[in-house]
């Protein structure tokens, strides 16, 4: 069943999740970081920023030695699971992650495991306000933001390419919508978007669950 996206959630710490609140505060860190990040259970991703992840099953690899010869790589001999391709370029790229909201007809839940990410939330109350602000944010610092819902795919059978708004689908529970700047900073960066208050409400992400209720019109209502 598709799903819609009904608002945008972050997480974070509660000094943090003030700073955006009040001043629009978007801290975006490096696709490098986030790949090499340990000890915060999913926070990382190794596979961050991948180019392209293929079948050893549907691809050959071919190698050539300086002297001229080459090496042909198949599953018959030898080659095996995934053949993961990174482009260096993109570790530069800054990101700063949202939890999605997606509807499918049942009870809206966000999943307990991205409590990781902070003891505090602030929902977005105006979606449309949000992005024109980060747009117009953007343009003024002039820098390129590119945004979307972040695609999971299966590990063992994606074939293709693969990019900053991919992730493997044991994330999938993060429903994760990414804002990133191309070609980045190489360094963490804050986008300001100025005081957000009006658009936003803040709580205790242990409650959020709790807080988040769908109500669908009966259809006359529509």
């Amino acid at each position: 069943m598709k799903k819609e996206l009904l608002g945008l959630v972050k997480l974070g710490s509660r000094e943090h999740m003030e700073d955006f609140r009040n001043n629009g505060s978007m801290y975006m860190n490096t696709v490098e970081y986030f790949r090499v990040l340990e000890g915060r259970g999913h926070v990382g991703d190794e596979d961050e920023g991948l180019q392209s992840c293929y079948q050893s099953d549907r691809i050959n690899v071919k190698i050539t030695r300086p002297d001229g010869e080459s090496i042909l790589l198949t599953k018959e001999n030898g080659l095996t699971r995934q053949i993961l391709i990174r482009n260096n370029a993109v570790n530069g790229q800054n990101i700063f992650c949202m939890h999605a909201l997606l509807y499918s007809g049942m009870k809206l839940v966000i999943d307990e495991r991205n409590l990781i990410f902070g003891d505090t939330y602030v929902c977005i109350t105006n979606g449309s306000a949000f992005l024109e602000r980060i747009h117009a944010a953007a343009k003024k610092a002039k820098v390129k933001i590119y945004r979307g819902l972040v695609e999971y795919v299966p590990r063992d059978s994606h074939n293709g390419k693969f990019g900053t708004f991919r992730k493997f689908e044991t994330h999938s529970y993060q429903n994760e919508y990414r804002f990133v700047l191309s070609p980045g900073f190489s360094v963490p960066y804050t986008l300001a978007l100025g005081d957000i208050s009006d658009i936003t409400i803040i709580g205790s992400s242990v409650e959020i669950n709790d807080h988040i209720e769908v109500v669908e019109l009966p259809p006359d209502d529509i």
